[in-house]
């Protein structure tokens, strides 16, 4: 399978078949320390294992999202992330890649060098020509829930909801309605684990993601080693493999099209069995 026929097949939600998409931080302020790649060398080292695991898919991202961050300025964020980018695409012409930004600049310059999806954590809100270069390329955009900046995220008035659920399905509604009259066909929805939620959110969303199916969109989740496991158990993001992993088992299991993961390997062998369990599953449902 090309990496065209890849983008496809993940814009195709039935039958539903969940992918790993590895996640590779470059900014040293990223919340989990291991995942952060100093050099060139190290990236592709282990974009090299994950490849031979099986991994199709990878997210870039030059500036870190955390809570209380700062979005960088396009110029330095370009300066930390353009001569990865370079490399990698030149290393790895197989891999589909998708580069995290909220700025149109970036997206276009990222885009020219090859890259073949945008992940927007604004859900193009914050940057909206970022609209016009995705439509004008025929590229494919990860729109992510998130009220405000990651500086005011987590702010009263930001992570209040009557019924956050609901929301989000509305707030995505209209969002994709925008999408497309901007003339942008390829969008996967993202509903923003740890942006502008509590951890009761968190918690909700992810009970009842299948309900997201309504939208007919793909499904996006990052969950991985986030606070709602690591506040949950009291421990940090070093110590939450076990919980993140029956997170995205659970995300896979409710129709979840792409899981963003730091652990590449662990959650390949997940979905592995979720795959297994769906496979037997719809075998059993032919025979009677």
């Amino acid at each position: 399978m090309d990496k065209e026929q890849f983008l496809i097949s993940l814009m195709d939600s039935v039958p539903c078949k969940s992918e790993v998409m590895g996640i590779l931080n470059l900014d040293p302020g990223s919340f989990y320390t291991p995942s952060i790649s100093k050099s060139i060398d190290e990236a592709i080292k282990k974009l090299a294992l994950w490849q031979q695991l099986g991994l199709k898919i990878i997210d870039i991202g030059a500036f870190t999202s955390r809570p209380g961050a700062e979005i960088p300025s396009p110029i330095d964020e370009w300066n930390r992330l353009s001569s990865f980018l370079d490399e990698i695409i030149k290393a790895f012409p197989a891999l589909v890649v998708s580069v995290d930004t909220v700025h149109h600049q970036t997206a276009d310059r990222a885009i020219q060098m090859g890259a073949d999806i945008i992940n927007d954590i604004s859900g193009g809100t914050y940057d909206p020509d970022l609209l016009n270069v995705l439509a004008s390329n025929h590229k494919t955009l990860i729109a992510m829930h998130m009220r405000g900046t990651p500086k005011t995220m987590q702010s009263k008035e930001n992570t209040h909801y009557d019924s956050v659920v609901s929301e989000l399905i509305q707030y995505f509604a209209h969002r994709l309605y925008t999408f497309r009259q901007a003339g942008i066909n390829r969008v996967m929805i993202d509903p923003g684990f740890g942006f502008s939620k509590t951890l009761t959110d968190n918690y909700k969303i992810l009970t009842q993601l299948e309900l997201f199916k309504i939208l007919d969109a793909p499904i996006v989740v990052g969950m991985s080693r986030k606070s709602m496991f690591w506040k949950l158990l009291d421990t940090s993001s070093e110590h939450v493999l076990g919980a993140s992993i029956a997170a995205h088992t659970i995300a896979a299991y409710k129709g979840c099209k792409l899981l963003r993961v730091h652990d590449v390997p662990e959650c390949l062998q997940a979905i592995a069995v979720v795959h297994m369990c769906h496979e037997q599953f719809n075998s059993k449902v032919t025979e009677n």
